[in-house]
């Protein structure tokens, strides 16, 4: 499957762009696209997905031709 991914903010260009298309396999989920991007596991859970314009669980299954945009989740006060 291809998945279109577009990285905002501080996280690192995996893919050395901000904007690509992925080949993951049938069945990936976004935690398994972030970690096949390269990022650490124990660093998923500061990742905040979008597909297709709208928020998910991490255990979202992809699809082919979905679009995944990546940030990371900032707080202040």
């Amino acid at each position: 499957m291809n998945i279109r991914v577009i990285i905002y903010g501080s996280l690192l260009r995996t893919e050395g762009k901000r904007d690509f298309v992925k080949e993951v396999p049938e069945g990936a989920t976004v935690r398994d696209l972030i970690v096949a991007l390269g990022y650490q596991p124990h660093h998923v859970t500061t990742i905040l997905p979008t597909v297709n314009r709208s928020e998910v669980s991490h255990n979202r299954p992809l699809q082919d031709g979905d679009e995944v945009v990546l940030a990371v989740m900032v707080g202040g006060g």
